[in-house]
């Protein structure tokens, strides 16, 4: 047999040899919920060498039945939830290491050793709800090295220093915001529309945000006088995909575009220097709250950190449109957002001719010139 399951039945207490002498060694699943169990005898689980998973739940245990587990070394999967148990002392599950579920909500557990994980590197899942905790000892999650579900939730907790370890363990299982970069710059002619993306790789799933000029960009907000919308688009979770569509840009929205994602731990952020005008952003250019980590987490406010750009999914069609301006267009329709004509001229009034201008591409970008 290898399951046996008898939830509910009035067992009271488990004593020595109690399934080995039944001859139910190749037991691999036990379940034992809700049996009122009081006592498990050091050989109660004596010669279960394949038993995976036990179910000791919903019972009268008042402590860690440590001392026969010590006879279920491949055990995987331990379930001690609704258990009176008030302490985990030290190496409460040392005989156990090859745990990767453990469950103990809706004990009593209010003292927690520092050493009570010692050597659950396994462990995946551990739930600790409903209990009485208000604080965890410094180092008592370091062996939780392959954790991946935690359940902290229902506890009286300290909102105090004493939070401090808790706070600094949490934040290191969350993976910092990162934003890949692709095109150095975007130049786009008076009246066109514009596509930036920001790329976001994150866990918990990043909060993303668009600045220009140091204030935020909301979805369908416009620029007066110069008639300039913005779109916001995002889908995505943990990787997530923002979309500025900037429509009918005019040389009053040339700039720098800041794209700033953040999620539980340290914001992140990238420039993308579309439509550029200025090679950086001014001092009080970027609200607070907002740091970098390429600048060592320092607000983003000093030239002397490069910054990092993103992709612009329109940047192709302007690749090809520019590699033939010269035989498509004629001079009237030449407007470039970085150098109009009135500003080339250097006059009050448009010159009545006008040079035919030629494009060369430099780095990532595209330079104007007139020949």
């Amino acid at each position: 047999m290898a399951v046996l399951q008898l939830d509910g039945n009035p067992l009271q207490l488990l004593t020595a040899d109690e399934f080995a002498r039944r001859g139910l060694v190749n037991l691999q699943r036990l379940y034992l919920a809700g049996c009122r169990i009081g006592h498990v005898d050091a050989r109660a689980f004596a010669d279960l060498i394949n038993l995976v998973e036990l179910d000791l739940s919903g019972n009268a245990l008042r402590r860690v039945p440590s001392d026969a587990l010590v006879q279920t070394g491949a055990l995987r999967e331990l379930k001690l939830s609704g258990n009176p148990i008030a302490r985990l002392p030290a190496a409460a599950f040392a005989a156990v290491p090859n745990l990767f579920r453990l469950e103990m909500s809706d004990c009593a557990i209010a003292d927690l050793h520092v050493d009570a994980l010692r050597g659950l590197v396994r462990l995946q899942w551990l739930k600790l709800d409903g209990n009485r905790l208000t604080a965890l000892p410094p180092g008592s999650l370091m062996p939780l090295n392959s954790i991946r579900e935690l359940h902290l939730h229902a506890n009286p907790w300290w909102c105090d220093c004493r939070a401090r370890y808790l706070k600094r363990w949490l934040l290191q299982l969350a993976c910092l915001p990162t934003i890949r970069e692709s095109a150095r710059a975007l130049t786009a002619w008076d009246g066109d529309n514009v596509t930036l993306s920001c790329s976001v790789s994150a866990s918990p799933p990043a909060t993303v945000r668009w600045l220009w000029r140091g204030r935020e960009v909301t979805n369908g907000s416009l620029v007066q006088p110069a008639g300039t919308r913005f779109h916001l688009f995002h889908h995505g979770g943990e990787e997530k995909t923002s979309i500025m569509l900037i429509v009918s840009v005019r040389e009053e929205t040339a700039g720098q575009y800041v794209c700033a994602a953040h999620n539980a731990t340290v914001p992140a952020r990238r420039r993308h220097p579309s439509l550029p005008s200025s090679p950086v952003l001014a001092d009080g250019d970027e609200p607070d709250g907002y740091t970098s980590d390429y600048c060592q987490r320092y607000k983003y406010r000093r030239p002397s950190c490069d910054p990092y750009t993103y992709h612009a999914v329109q940047l192709d069609r302007y690749l090809q449109e520019y590699r033939t301006l010269q035989q498509q267009l004629r001079p009237k329709t030449l407007r470039p957002i970085l150098k109009s004509r009135h500003q080339s001229t250097g006059a009050g009034t448009l010159p009545t001719r006008r040079k035919c201008p030629r494009f060369s591409a430099t780095n990532d970008y595209f330079s104007y010139h007139e020949s």
